[in-house]
């Protein structure tokens, strides 16, 4: 059954009968909104005989009328029947998800921070790595031109028969260098996240790292217009894990911290992801193999550290 606000965006442009419009979706398998947002202008251009530019301002309203909205409010009983429905992701490092309660939240943007070579990485690809195995999807968007098929491979112990007949089609690589071309990406109305995220429905969406694009935005003047970028992209993130129930994780640079009494390394990461990000964790060297993880932020549990060993099947402890 076509809904009605599909066929009222449709209608906006087309001069066609509600009876009409709801035929040609109905062969296209379009029924709601978010089908509608995740749908190609060419296809939808195709089956209504219409130029393209015309079912790109389709898509584009449907996109913009899918984000719609204030949140109704909700009473504590409600609230904490969608906190039971949030699953939980392991991690594989059983002292850190022991002191997690299981592993990493969903509906959550989860945030992690460190030096070069500290593992932010690995502990990415080896949240990815657990929920392919799970039979989930995964997004992974990589900002550095650094992101290791090969490695992902032996985090989770696939092989060859793995990548064709299990994992091959449930993980997808975006590489995006640039701050202007990633936040276009996150475009609620015209970027191709939305539409990739809705055909995939990944359950964890990475975005490794979330600094590198935005080091030419380090000067004062740059810092207002890198807010907002960062804001968009995030909200975007956050919209779309909330909605379906899935796990977005970013990880952040660091610099040289002056204070010669506090820690080596202090985080750089933008303030809004400070905001944005429920569960905020800091990995550091201990040693040539060896790395303490350290919750920093978190709204439901206190600071804690492991230690935890680099290892080729990822980090353990």
């Amino acid at each position: 059954m076509v809904e009605e606000d599909v066929v009222k965006v449709t209608s906006r442009y087309l001069r066609r009968s509600e009876d009409q419009i709801e035929e040609i979706y109905e062969t296209l398998g379009i029924e709601t909104l978010n089908d509608l947002a995740a749908s190609q202008p060419s296809e939808i251009a195709e089956a209504f005989g219409i130029s393209e530019k015309t079912a790109k301002n389709i898509v584009r309203d449907a996109r913009k009328e899918a984000s719609k909205g204030i949140a109704e409010p909700k009473t504590l009983a409600e609230l904490m029947e969608e906190e039971a429905e949030r699953d939980v992701i392991p991690t594989g490092i059983d002292s850190f998800d022991e002191q997690m309660g299981g592993g990493l939240p969903t509906k959550t943007i989860v945030g992690i921070y460190g030096p070069p070579g500290a593992g932010k990485s690995q502990f990415a690809m080896q949240v990815a790595a657990r929920v392919l195995k799970e039979g989930e999807s995964v997004l992974y968007i990589d900002t550095e031109n650094a992101f290791s098929p090969q490695r992902l491979l032996e985090i989770g112990g696939f092989d060859e028969d793995d990548v064709k007949k299990k994992i091959g089609d449930r993980f997808v690589l975006r590489q995006i260098v640039e701050a202007a071309a990633l936040t276009q990406y996150f475009d609620e109305e015209e970027g191709e996240f939305v539409s990739e995220a809705l055909e995939l429905s990944p359950k964890v969406v990475v975005i490794d790292s979330i600094s590198q694009p935005f080091r030419p935005y380090g000067a004062r003047d740059k810092l207002p217009e890198r807010s907002r970028m960062v804001a968009r992209i995030l909200n975007s993130l956050l919209k779309y894990c909330t909605r379906n129930n899935a796990l977005g994780l970013v990880t952040t640079h660091v610099q040289a911290n002056p204070d010669a009494f506090g820690k080596r390394w202090q985080d750089v990461a933008p303030t809004v992801l400070k905001h944005i990000a429920t569960y905020r964790f800091s990995i550091e060297f201990k040693g040539r193999t060896e790395r303490v993880i350290a919750l920093e932020d978190a709204p439901d549990k206190p600071p804690f550290e492991v230690k935890v060993k680099l290892t080729d099947r990822g980090l353990v402890g």
